[in-house]
């Protein structure tokens, strides 16, 4: 690569996390390199001053690591053939993509993420295609300095800060051949700054853009020596390993102008082939602790999933959504945030690594959320978390560059946990009784520029439910609107269930009278008689079907009149029934007494074709009363009184919860309309089978 093909340099700032690598950027920046325009915020108690590390960079690294099963703490080595892969070639694009609107601009910049002492193989490629010259600047700290303030930060053993500290050097020395390099310690920095950078602009063949002697004050006042919370006295040094000691007594040597690289790389050449034994160390510890998480997860997600399926499972019994009291404290607002998630291809499954979020606000009101996306190729789907608490969601609009996405509703591919009927196309609503609420929707075919950077704009209503489990929503909503409707469905279907068993145990007992009369003149019938029997039979049944019709037909505009008119008729059809069977045996009498008179001329004559019509008839008799019985018993029991009285009370109880008009009407009114339809289907399907059985009598 000739100078004409350089378009600019790039300084890559390598160390191990919390080596200064910070403090040293800041300062290259105070003196004219250029750091981007997207860097990552202050953090109280980990950073006060500043990163300075690019946030898209950054974004990338953690994407390919999290790609290749790896993590910035991780001894293992990464992947063979990892540079080939996938997640690599697409964190290649994108760090191209980043490097060239926000950086390559300018003559000297600097990229600072401690990652890049892992990845460098990547970025000697990236830079090469770019056609940009890199140099490192390596910082050196004593690694118990390091290992000390990653336990305190991180809770990390010394032996494993330690063991990092040794790995970052490692891959740098070994991936850095061939560049301009310098080591600056943090020590030295923080000593004498302008003799360090003066050291390092010749190492580098860099003529610093601001003089070191205009950028003076600015960097004073930056290097504040009181932000050092770790130094190693003289006994601490001699409780580190040989081979680190020895390692850090090379970098240490070159830092100060009298050893070479050379050294280093010997004592490095020693190193790699025992690393291997820590890293299979680790590897199992790895997959010990992973087998332990995955169980632990496990356990947790089952008992999370039985129990929101048990609450919606109940709140369906319920017919909708009831709205039960919260306790006060329950109701305060609580930290929050919402998130936006995408994919880039739509086969895709939604991760972390591509996801925007906002913080801040409460989990109840009205919001609109503006999430700002990188540069993206494409984008087919998109997920929306409104919150990290359970709560009814109700998503009322969607911008994306200010485009307005008009049939929201149709888009929706997926919700958790509960879809709620929405009112029109852009309408979208949900509730969630765990911590992911969220809604999964397709626009791939919105016409997006997604490569410049787009910002999704969500108008979202949220309405925060109460944080507790199973046994204490089920109490609350026994408790509410919810134990007044079943306390009621039960006491009328209790009711209604013994009178119609009453009505059934007195036509069971009519039609054994009838038989028992039947059967004792049968004997002494003739075919006129039983014609004349037959033509009475059918009378008492179309009365007794009027009588049924009239009953199951009566108006049910309230609970009370509805029991009072079932009463009266019970009363009136039982008055009917004690009058046809007083009757009838009248009627029984008289014929008896003219078949006597009749059957004293006839006896012999039609003694043997009488004694076989008789048998006849009584087997048929006996199969009709059975038959007849036994449909009137399948009929009046499968018909499902109790089924049918709990859907009348509950209808009145989603009445009375329409008549609140507290936001769901539109759900209570459709929900009372499928009530009514049912009902009417049960009344007409039982009223036919009943008159289709008598009629077949």
């Amino acid at each position: 690569m000739t100078e004409s093909e350089v378009q600019s340099r790039a300084i890559l700032v390598l160390g191990m996390h919390r080596s200064g690598t910070s403090a040293i950027t800041r300062v290259l920046n105070l003196l004219g390199v250029e750091l981007g325009s997207h860097l990552m915020p202050a953090a109280a108690g980990n950073n006060e001053t500043g990163f300075w590390e690019h946030a898209g960079i950054v974004e990338a690294h953690d994407a390919l690591l999290y790609g290749l099963d790896r993590s910035w703490h991780d001894l293992r080595p990464l992947p063979n053939g990892w540079l080939r892969s996938d997640a690599a070639q697409v964190a290649k694009a994108r760090l191209a993509a980043l490097i060239e609107a926000d950086l390559a601009g300018a003559p000297l910049w600097a990229v600072k993420d401690p990652r890049l002492c892992r990845l460098l193989p990547l970025w000697r490629e990236l830079l090469e295609e770019l056609g940009i010259e890199p140099c490192v600047v390596r910082v050196l700290r004593h690694p118990d300095e390091v290992a000390r303030s990653l336990r305190d930060r991180d809770g990390f053993p010394l032996e494993l800060g330690r063991l990092l500290w040794l790995e970052h050097v490692a891959d740098v020395e070994r991936d850095s051949r061939g560049w301009r390099r310098c080591i600056i310690s943090y020590d030295d920095l923080l000593s004498d700054w302008q003799s360090v950078v003066d050291r390092a602009g010749i190492e580098l063949a860099i003529h610093w853009p601001e003089e070191p002697m205009h950028a003076a004050a600015k960097v004073d006042a930056f290097l504040n020596r009181g932000q050092r919370h770790h130094t190693v006295d003289t006994a601490q040094e001699s409780e580190l390993p040989a081979l680190i000691q020895e390692v850090y007594d090379s970098m240490r040597a070159i830092a100060q102008g009298t050893s070479s690289w050379d050294g280093l790389a010997s004592v490095m050449n020693r190193y790699h082939p025992i690393a291997e034994v820590f890293a299979r160390g680790y590897e199992a510890d790895i997959q010990r602790s992973k087998l332990e998480v995955m169980e632990q997860v496990a356990a947790l997600k089952s008992d999370a999933r039985q129990r929101g399926e048990a609450m919606l499972a109940t709140l369906r019994e319920m017919g909708n959504w009831v709205d039960v009291p919260i306790d006060a404290a329950e109701t305060q607002s609580r930290d929050d945030c919402a998130s936006l998630y995408w994919c880039e291809k739509a086969s895709d499954a939604f991760d972390e690594s591509r996801k925007v979020t906002l913080t801040g606000g409460g989990a109840s009101g009205d919001a609109r959320l503006a999430f700002h996306l990188p540069e993206l190729p494409h984008v087919p789907k998109l997920r929306i978390d409104p919150s990290v608490h359970p709560g009814r969601f109700d998503l009322l609009g969607l911008r994306i560059d200010g485009l307005l996405v008009e049939d929201l509703a149709e888009r929706v591919e997926r919700v958790s946990q509960l879809r709620l009927a929405g009112q029109g196309s852009g309408h979208v609503a949900l509730v969630a009784m765990d911590d992911d609420p969220h809604v999964d929707m397709n626009v791939d075919d919105l016409a997006v520029d997604w490569s410049s950077g787009v910002t999704v704009e969500v108008h979202v209503l949220r309405q925060e439910l109460p944080r507790a489990g199973f046994d204490e929503v089920w109490q609350r909503v026994q408790g509410g609107v919810a134990a007044a409707c079943a306390s009621s469905l039960v006491e009328h279907g209790r009711s209604q269930l013994q009178s119609i068993e009453n009505l059934e145990m007195r036509l069971q007992q009519f039609c054994r009278q009838l038989g028992m009369e039947l059967e004792r003149h049968l004997s002494a019938s003739v075919t006129g008689g039983m014609n004349k029997l037959h033509a009475e039979m059918r009378a008492i049944e179309s009365r007794l079907i009027q009588s049924l019709e009239e009953l199951l037909q009566g108006p049910n505009d309230s609970h009370n009149a509805h029991l009072v008119q079932f009463a009266q008729r019970s009363d009136v059809l039982e008055q009917y029934l004690s009058d046809l069977s007083h009757s009838l045996k009248q009627q029984m009498e008289r014929l008896d007494r003219r078949l006597d008179a009749d059957m004293q001329g006839l006896e012999q004559q039609a003694n043997t074709h009488t004694m076989a019509v008789v048998e006849q008839l009584r087997v048929e008799e006996r199969a009709s009363r059975l038959q007849l019985l036994n449909r009137l018993e399948e009929v009046l029991r499968g018909s499902d009184a109790l089924h049918s009285e709990r859907l009348d009370v509950l209808s009145q109880g989603v009445e009375r919860l329409y008549d609140r008009d507290d936001g769901h009407s539109a759900e209570l009114a459709e929900l009372r309309r499928m009530l009514e339809a049912m009902d009417n289907e049960r009344r007409k399907t039982l009223l036919q089978r009943l008159r289709g059985s008598l009629r077949r009598r």
